[in-house]
Formats: C-alpha cells, sequence, structure tokens
C-alpha cells in the first residue's frame, strides 16, 4: 500500500530534519508509544494500537537507511503485534517556507500481514494515514518535547 501526503508544519526545515532523521526523537512522536530504546543506529519500540478490531502491543524496530541534503530522509521500520505484521519504508522531504515554517511531504510504502490483512485495503489505508497524521500533528504543534522555535 502507498501513503503520500503533505503539510505545512510550524518550524524551521533544519529542525524538521534534525528530529526526522533520528529515529529516537521520532518515537516521541509516535501515538502509543509505551516505551523504546536504542538499538544500533535505529530503535526498538513498544506502541499500543487500538483501530477496529486490532487493538494490543506491536513491537516495532525503526532504522533510518538514508539522509540526504538536510531535506530528505528515509526510515524503515517493522514489527509485529496483535497478529498483524507490518513493514514499511517512509520517504520525508522538506522545504523551507520561510524561516520559522516548513512544507513536510511523506511517501511511504507499507506491508501489512495477519489478521489486518483480512481487514480490506480501505480500512488499512485509514488507519495508516490517521497514525501519520497523528506524527505530522505532533511536528506541526511542536509537541511531544518539540518547540517550535
Amino acid at each position: 500500500m502507498k501513503l503520500q501526503g503533505s503539510a505545512e508544519i510550524g518550524m524551521p526545515k533544519a529542525k524538521a530534519f534534525e528530529i526526522l532523521k533520528d529515529p529516537e526523537k521520532i518515537a516521541k512522536l509516535i501515538p502509543g508509544i509505551q516505551s523504546f530504546e536504542k538499538e544500533g543506529d535505529g530503535v526498538k519500540m513498544s506502541v499500543m494500537v487500538g483501530y477496529s478490531f486490532i487493538k494490543g502491543r506491536f513491537n516495532v524496530k525503526l532504522a533510518k537507511t538514508r539522509e540526504e541534503n538536510g531535506s530528505h530522509v528515509e526510515l524503515k521500520g517493522s514489527g509485529s503485534g496483535a497478529g498483524t505484521s507490518i513493514d514499511f519504508l517512509s520517504k520525508f522531504d522538506i522545504e523551507a517556507k520561510g524561516e520559522d515554517s516548513s512544507i513536510l511531504s511523506w511517501d511511504a510504502d507499507v506491508n501489512v500481514g495477519g489478521i489486518a490483512a483480512t481487514m480490506g485495503g480501505s480500512m488499512i489505508k485509514s488507519a495508516a494515514e490517521k497514525f501519520i497524521s497523528q506524527i505530522v500533528d505532533s511536528l506541526k504543534h511542536g509537541t511531544a518535547g518539540y518547540t517550535t522555535t
């Protein structure tokens, strides 16, 4: 499944890049995060997920696979829980929009297996888009310990 979108976020490009290139900082943005720990160049985390009949704890590994020119970051992740598995590759591009604002664009390839795969593509896509939206909203509004100045 392919997910794409963009949003204006209230922080300078350099600050957004610093957050997105660091899996530990990204972990703080993830809705339902229970715990995380550094593992090599990435993080291993426990996330509570609840959508439709898929509810439970997921164990997820997230690592940066590429960064480029202070404006592009790629992250790869995989995990499982509640009878479901997930693998994804997310690409983020950041473009400055004035001094204190940026445009964040994302493109993600997500593969889901197990119980969630039986839900149908539109329901899975809706859940994934909601999850991404919550992460982007955390960046937009400077939550999860990050300020917009």
